[in-house]
Formats: structure tokens, C-alpha cells, sequence
């Protein structure tokens, strides 16, 4: 080989080797599972206002809907017959329902995940004023469980494969997909926290400790949440967090310190803040760095 070109068969050999290598990853299963508990538990919590907020009977009609959120976007409840009925809406909710037991459980894994993922954009898209950043990341991960070999690990889909856990080797890429996308909603919450001032004067926290309705949901030191300069500090802090974690995470040699630090930073933000169930979806979004061995003296992750 020219010795000129070998710079870059070097960079397309690393490249291929942290996206196509082939390499056991039972973390999928975990996260199949997890998501799974996660999503199942969410909707159940939306199934009291499942007539409220998707039916015509609500505040928000199928036309209303489509002009908030874009007239050319996909409303799948649109194409069902009698969209408009309660008895259509919790049809599918049963289904759905029935198809995260059965994702849990790993059967027909791929096909319950992509399947997942169109009650998701029929759900958000029919009425999207009740969704947040939350139900987009469940969205999401849905996504990328249909690419993941989640029913090869932990699953009835496996009973068949007589192979052992190690010998199930799959292309690493959607695994690297999942693990861009956790590292991009951390670098994007920092980015839209700089576009402001309030956190780099530091006065970010003490605004949000004052929303009653999301901050305090379990019992804070007064001293901290009274003292300015304390809030400042913790302000600064969380960008330095966010910043640090996805800086961490990428290299093999720091991603336990990089865990270590964003699993008590997002169970800190649970335990004071009413964000639902966002900071145990990103919890598991992170698994998709734990499953990490070295494979050989030159494999970047």
C-alpha cells in the first residue's frame, strides 16, 4: 500500500471497527426490558385521559390537531375508520398495551418495537400539546430497539438459539446509533442552557426551585435553596455535567467515571424535580454504554 494512503486506511479501519464489528451485546436485551417497564408504566398513567385528549369529544379535535402540529405530518388515527370514537381510540391503546407485554417478554421483538414506534407518532401526532421531551425520547428509543438485536438476549425470541450468550455476535451500528443519540440530547440541553443568561450568571436554579408545581418533590435544605451563591454554584455545576458526561462516556478508559457521574446526576434531578418518568429514560438510554470490553489493543471503545 502507498505508504501516503496509509493515514487513512488507518481512520476507515477504526471507523469500521467501532461501527460494523461484530460482537455479543446482551446489554440489548436490558434495555428492551427496561424501556419496556418504562413505556408500559407511562401509558398506563395516560389511560385515565385517553378520551379526553383523543377524541373529538376533547379539547383538541382531529383538525385542531393537524394545524398545531403541521398539516402535511402523519395522524395515523386519520386512516383508522371511525377515528373520531372513543371505541377506535382505546382499541388501539389495548393493542399497543398488548404489544409492550410482548416486547418485554422479547417475543416478535423487532416486530412489537416498530410497531411500538407507530402508536407513538399516532399518539404524539394526534394530540401533541400533551407531549414533552420525555415522550419523544420513548419515541426514539422505540425506534432504535427495531435495529438493536434485543430478541437475542433475554428473550422468548432466543429459546431457539441453542448458541451460547457469547456466540451471539451482531454488527455493532445500532448500538453506536443509540449511544450518538444520548449524546446529542446531552449536548443539546447544554447548548439551548447557553443561549440564555440566567445559567451563566448562575441564577438558572434559583428561578426553577420557585416552580411549586415541578421543583420539590421531595424535601430540600432550605440552607441551599435560600443561599444564592449555593444555587449558582450548582447552576455552573450542571453544565459542567452535562458537558463532561458525553466527554467521558466516548472514551473507554473514563465511561465508568462518566456512568458514575451521570446516574447520581439524573437520580438528584428525580428525586427534586417532578419530570415524570425522563430521568429513568435516559437511565436506560445510558445502558447502551455499559455493555464495554476492550476487543483488541486498537478498538476505540
Amino acid at each position: 500500500m502507498n505508504s501516503s494512503h496509509a493515514p487513512l486506511q488507518a481512520v476507515a479501519d477504526r471507523w469500521n471497527l467501532l461501527f460494523f464489528a461484530r460482537r455479543s451485546m446482551p446489554i440489548a436485551g436490558v434495555i428492551r426490558i427496561c424501556y419496556g417497564t418504562l413505556l408500559l408504566i407511562n401509558m398506563l398513567c395516560l389511560a385515565p385521559y385517553l378520551e379526553l385528549w383523543f377524541t373529538e369529544a376533547g379539547p383538541i379535535p382531529l383538525a385542531a390537531a393537524r394545524a398545531i402540529l403541521d398539516p402535511d405530518a402523519w395522524i395515523p388515527f386519520a386512516w383508522l375508520p371511525n377515528s373520531d370514537s372513543a371505541l377506535t381510540v382505546w382499541l388501539s391503546f389495548t393493542v399497543m398495551l398488548v404489544q409492550i407485554v410482548c416486547l418485554i417478554a422479547g417475543f416478535y421483538a423487532r416486530f412489537q418495537a416498530a410497531s411500538i414506534f407507530l402508536w407513538l407518532v399516532a399518539f404524539h401526532h394526534r394530540n401533541v400539546l400533551v407531549f414533552d421531551g420525555e415522550d419523544v425520547l420513548f419515541r426514539l428509543l422505540a425506534f432504535y430497539l427495531i435495529w438493536l438485536p434485543a430478541g437475542a438476549y433475554f428473550a422468548l425470541d432466543a429459546l431457539n438459539d441453542q448458541r451460547p450468550v457469547s456466540e451471539r455476535r451482531y454488527p455493532v451500528w445500532p448500538l453506536r446509533l443509540l449511544q450518538i443519540q444520548m449524546t446529542l440530547v446531552y449536548l443539546s440541553t447544554l447548548g439551548e442552557k447557553l443561549r440564555g443568561t440566567d445559567w451563566f450568571d448562575g441564577t438558572a436554579l434559583y428561578y426553577v426551585s420557585r416552580l411549586d408545581d415541578l421543583f420539590g418533590r421531595f424535601p430540600l435544605p432550605s440552607a441551599v435553596l435560600d443561599c444564592l451563591t449555593c444555587l449558582k454554584v450548582v447552576s455552573w455545576s450542571v453544565l459542567l455535567v452535562e458537558f463532561l458526561i458525553p466527554c467521558l462516556l466516548w472514551n473507554r478508559r473514563t465511561r465508568l467515571l462518566g456512568l458514575a457521574l451521570a446516574v447520581p446526576f439524573h437520580l438528584g434531578i428525580d428525586y427534586s424535580m417532578n419530570l415524570n418518568l425522563f430521568q429513568w429514560i435516559m437511565l436506560t438510554g445510558l445502558l447502551s454504554f455499559v455493555d464495554w470490553k476492550p476487543r483488541s489493543p486498537g478498538n476505540l471503545t
